[in-house]
């Protein structure tokens, strides 16, 4: 909470398993475990669009993880299955109807069908809208956020698993979504009142049971990709921003919480609307996506305003294609550049991949326990090459 409130505590805080972009794909998770002479049974999968592993508590504690994550479950009226079709492709419908399939040999599920394909304003009254106060998402919630609050010392972090602008793209498809913000705004702004309604009675529902135990709350949404915005900053502005804005007000109306949005990409192009919306911190920072890589300059533009969540190892290129000196140079780099003056949580880019090497993500966390007690030694980082 000091890091959040940009003073500088004891040592950097960081990031394994807190959020399910803060963690590790199966493959790498298994490898690792094997790396370090944890015996445990086979990797079980906790996010399945993804493939991230549920982590064992000792590797959690190995890595010196502050955080810990606090998730609403399916509704009653859901229930994963995995069906292979005839292609050796496994899908999985989610409640909305979205059809994701991972293929042979693939590491994550990609949308293959999208039940508002072509929808019209006639289609968005028909459909099945989830309910967002079905009973089943709070099921046992209440008390494992107690017993986390009471019985770690670690910060929970809520998500509720759900987004605006993403979720559109996945209920209409992308090329649908994205034409229509330009071709048929009236469409796309009903949809995000939808949404926002049904964020709106899911966010206020769990806070409700949880908010005195948590201390952030979690966010999805890809708004920008590698190299700029998805659409124009005027149909942000004027579509996604407001319903933002009025999400994170009711989030911190009902409970005393950081908002930490994760947006992948460009992400310093919508740093000041964001933050103006009610964004505390942002995640992943992405250092190899354009704009994002002069982690000083971020730092010294916007350190006295933002938190920034990652950024502390480019896991694109330096964590699975360097050696282990490389990702040690680049946790010393990032460390330097973002974490004097408190605003700093350290995590990798994004999740682990899948075929990193055990021994560089070993390096990694080794590196920052080096480097991690405050105040930060900035020349001593920097001269070290």
């Amino acid at each position: 909470m000091m890091a959040l409130n940009h003073q500088e505590p004891d040592r950097i805080p960081r990031d394994f398993g807190g959020t399910f972009t803060t963690t590790i794909h199966v493959g790498a998770y298994s490898r690792l475990m094997g790396f370090l002479g944890i015996e445990a049974g086979p990797a079980m999968i906790d996010n399945y669009q993804v493939r991230t592993a549920v982590l064992d508590p000792r590797l959690v504690e190995r890595v010196g993880s502050d955080c810990v994550a606090l998730k609403t479950k399916p509704p009653t009226t859901w229930k994963l299955k995995l069906v292979t079709d005839d292609k050796g492709y496994e899908h999985q419908i989610d409640e909305w109807g979205v059809d994701r399939a991972c293929p042979p040999g693939g590491y994550y599920y990609d949308v293959v069908s999208s039940p508002l394909a072509g929808a019209t304003l006639k289609d968005l009254d028909l459909f099945p809208w989830p309910d967002p106060n079905n009973t089943g998402r709070f099921d046992g919630l209440e008390e494992r956020a107690k017993s986390l609050y009471e019985g770690t010392d670690k910060c929970v972090i809520l998500s509720v698993g759900t987004s605006i602008f993403a979720q559109i793209a996945f209920l209409m498809g992308w090329e649908d979504f994205l034409l229509n913000t330009a071709a048929n705004p009236p469409l796309i702004k009903e949809f995000v009142e939808r949404l926002l309604s049904f964020n709106q009675s899911l966010i206020g529902a769990t806070l409700d049971r949880v908010g005195k135990y948590v201390q952030v709350f979690n966010m999805y949404d890809d708004l920008t990709h590698q190299h700029n915005l998805f659409v124009s900053k005027k149909t942000l502005n004027e579509i996604f921003m407001p319903a933002y804005k009025k999400l994170f007000k009711a989030v911190k109306s009902k409970a005393d919480v950081k908002v930490l949005f994760h947006i992948c990409g460009a992400s310093r192009l919508l740093f000041d609307e964001l933050m103006d919306a009610g964004v505390d911190a942002f995640n992943p920072i992405q250092v190899s996506a354009d704009g994002m890589g002069d982690t000083a300059e971020l730092k010294r533009l916007y350190g006295d305003k933002l938190t920034f969540w990652g950024g502390g190892c480019d896991t694109q290129n330096v964590l699975p294609n360097g050696s282990t000196d490389d990702v040690r140079r680049e946790v010393r780099r990032r460390i330097a550049d973002l974490a004097p003056g408190g605003g700093f949580v350290f995590s990798p880019v994004h999740n682990i991949q899948s075929e990193v090497p055990p021994e560089n993500i070993v390096a990694m966390y080794d590196e920052v326990s080096k480097w991690d007690t405050y105040p930060i030694q900035v020349e001593a980082l920097r001269k070290i090459v």
